[in-house]
């Protein structure tokens, strides 16, 4: 029997890398012991994903200790078993559809062994690309400023590029004269500098070929979550931008969407020339659905690669139904009864924290037990009711984990006494 694959939530690594609410909770000191024992004698397998980590970073210089802790908890009970980021599972499942294939992730496309455990590829190779076209442009910009005849102007560009890229000499001339590389994005400042050596910033402004062993070599020492977390915690420009981007500030969406929402509801309300609430409560479920719709629709539409025809993929994945992209899918359906909640009840406040949760309900198709909270545990399990879906099990407290793992798991049983 494979080992039971469980996601736990980030609170969980919080509470059992706490020696204060261990001291004061026997229950949660006896939930720890039973996690390390199964994980050691291979009755589980504790997962986690670029999303649990985020959640584990803290912007205050007084958490650096805690957060170090957690993520040192989160290495120790994982073995470094980490869970492509969730664009990356959603990409996979829909070219395997576009292929005609079953959309479920095969093992090794679900584990991320690597450096790409955190999403920073395809940021840093947009930075890296906009930095190398950015220097060539100004390269060029600066021959014309300075009026040089014509036939001058082109021997110093065959001087300075190669086949339209910038030549060993002139990378390192560009960058002694620059001194620090700091790319602009998002009024925010990302500092190539911070990330690699002047060496490894002429190979990427030259575009060497070994750009991707580059990379890893960036990141070598940020691979472990506590490594990450201790770098963020030490205020390091390019990290805080990088880390930033990836979920809190799309998570600072989430709310604005749906007040968003509740103005389109209040105007279509105006459309109808109605004030009974009711009846107007009675379009949500529509104005919802159809929102989401157009939201999968254009994620997916994002996600086609180049070599992918067009229209094998209109037909195959974008008319696919919900339910056929199995954690993307996931991901909408609670989103969608999230929205609904929220937009019916103007009492109800939407979270940052939300998208975090949302992202992480995206991986229940791939294990077999997850923790989550009571909120958004009871709205997957009114969703598992009502689409008949029977996945993950979802567990709303800690102290349930360990008897839910027994069940599924009866030989786990001699790592749990409650005393």
């Amino acid at each position: 029997m494979p080992p039971i694959r469980v996601y736990l939530d980030s609170c969980d690594y919080s509470d059992l890398s706490n020696p204060r609410v261990l001291q004061q909770s026997p229950i949660k000191q006896s939930v720890l012991h039973f996690l390390r024992e199964c994980v050691a004698s291979q009755y589980i397998e504790i997962v986690f994903s670029a999303v649990t980590v985020s959640e584990l970073i803290h912007l205050q210089d007084s958490a650096k200790e805690h957060a170090i802790r957690r993520a040192g908890l989160l290495e120790a009970l994982t073995n470094g078993r980490a869970l492509v980021p969730p664009h990356v599972l959603f990409k996979a499942e829909a070219l395997n559809l576009a292929a005609a294939k079953e959309a479920v992730l095969e093992e090794h496309d679900l584990y991320s062994d690597d450096w790409c455990w955190m999403p920073f590829k395809s940021t840093i190779s947009q930075e890296i690309e906009g930095f190398r076209e950015l220097s060539i442009k100004q390269a060029k910009e600066g021959l014309i400023k300075h009026g040089l005849p014509r036939a001058e102007r082109k021997r110093l560009e065959k001087k300075m590029f190669n086949r339209g890229r910038i030549t060993d000499e002139w990378a390192k001339k560009m960058l002694s004269d620059q001194g620090e590389v700091v790319l602009e994005k998002n009024n925010s400042e990302i500092r190539l500098t911070d990330l690699c050596t002047k060496e490894e910033l002429v190979a990427l402004l030259k575009g060497d070929k070994d750009e991707e062993a580059i990379m890893r070599r960036m990141f070598a020492n940020m691979m472990s979550p506590s490594m990450l977390i201790r770098k963020f915690c030490e205020y390091e420009p390019s990290l805080r931008v990088i880390v930033s981007e990836l979920f809190r500030k799309q998570g600072v969406k989430f709310p604005l969407a749906i007040e968003t929402l509740r103005q389109k509801i209040a105007e279509k309300a105006c459309d109808l020339e109605t004030k009974d609430y009711d009846a107007i409560k009675r379009q949500f479920p529509l104005f919802t659905k159809q929102a989401i719709e157009q939201v999968r629709r254009s994620q997916l539409q994002d996600l086609r690669d180049a070599e992918v025809d067009e229209a094998q993929w209109s037909e195959r994945v974008l008319s696919s139904p919900i339910g056929h992209l199995r954690g993307l899918d996931m991901m909408m359906l609670v989103s969608e009864a999230m929205i609904l909640k929220y937009a019916k009840d103007p009492n109800q406040k939407a979270s940052h924290s939300d998208w975090a949760d949302l992202n992480n309900v995206a991986y229940m198709p791939y294990v077999d037990v997850i923790r989550l909270d009571k909120r958004l545990a009871n709205l997957v399990d009114e969703l598992k009711r009502s689409h008949g879906y029977d996945g993950a099990t979802c567990v709303k407290r800690l102290e349930d984990l360990p008897p839910t793992i027994i069940k599924l798991c009866p030989d786990s049983g001699r790592y749990w006494s409650v005393t």
